[in-house]
């Protein structure tokens, strides 16, 4: 049995096909989003390895990400034949969390992005064939974030990836108690409260944006709000 230990911050895919999915152009959906990328994982993860691929790529499995398929660079990391020791990764203070999303305001929305300095590097290890145009460069570099991956950048990966997760976090409270950290999901999004008159958010071709509470909730579908404790919170 071989482990993988990521090494520096790097994209996770669905697909084994690395040079196919990062070829010129990149084949986007219909929303800009790049659908073959997973999440990028940061230093410190470790990986079951199911089976080495051509071309530096890794099939691997987590515990701490579930899909049917993913696949890594090895290049990004090492090879150990030992299971690695699990890691405590206490989470950042509230103050400390909502600090650094202000500082990703900003910056676009890239499908599968939490890792807000980017992989410049990427470029190097996959060059593009033809000049890229500026959403190319960004998702190339992968320098953006979701939704989910807005609170994930901003908590050093210490929380789960996907919303679908995060909402497990927590209890449910009312929106006229909104309190600063406090999470509002509805289906397939996530926002965050930086105060009770304000949220923040990753949207498709708006990127990282805050609005006021009142304007944006007025036509959104049924969500609910959670509330967690940095200071108290175990994963």
């Amino acid at each position: 049995m071989f482990y993988f230990i990521v090494e520096k911050p790097t994209p996770l895919l669905n697909t084994p096909h690395f040079k196919r999915t990062f070829s010129s152009p990149l084949h986007f959906d219909n929303q800009n989003r790049l659908m073959e990328v997973e999440m990028i994982a940061l230093p410190e993860m470790a990986f079951e390895v199911v089976r080495f691929k051509k071309e530096h790529i890794l099939e691997v499995k987590t515990q701490d990400y579930r899909a049917p398929k993913l696949f890594i660079d090895r290049r990004f990391g090492h090879l150990q034949r030992y299971r690695p020791t699990p890691v405590e990764r206490p989470l950042p203070s509230r103050n400390l969390i909502i600090e650094q999303i202000k500082g990703y305001v900003g910056l676009p929305y890239v499908w599968g992005g939490n890792y807000a300095a980017g992989i410049p590097e990427w470029k190097d290890y996959y060059p593009p064939t033809h000049p890229l145009s500026e959403i190319e460069e960004i998702h190339w570099c992968f320098k953006g974030v979701d939704c989910s991956g807005l609170l994930y950048a901003a908590t050093g990966g210490r929380v789960p990836r996907n919303a679908s997760e995060q909402i497990k976090m927590g209890v449910e409270v009312l929106v006229d108690s909104l309190k600063p950290l406090d999470l509002l999901f509805f289906p397939g999004h996530l926002l965050i409260a930086l105060s009770k008159d304000l949220l923040v958010e990753s949207l498709v071709h708006k990127g990282v944006i805050v609005t006021p509470l009142k304007e944006r909730i007025k036509n959104l579908p049924p969500f609910i709000i959670k509330r967690f404790h940095p200071e108290t919170a175990s994963f």
